[in-house]
């Protein structure tokens, strides 16, 4: 059984996500990421912002 919070009227199954690689081990990890979340078929939209 699923309940649902009261007070959330609209809440997204799909996340928002602010993807920065940064710095520093950043430019490595993060493309590796993001390659997770397409492969776990994760819900989520992203949008890319430069360091």
């Amino acid at each position: 059984m699923v309940h649902a919070c009261a007070n959330v009227s609209n809440v997204s199954a799909t996340k928002r996500i602010a993807v920065i690689a940064g710095d520093g081990i950043g430019k490595e990890v993060i493309p590796q990421a993001l390659k997770v979340m397409v492969a776990a078929s994760a819900s989520v939209e992203l949008t890319s912002f430069d360091w």
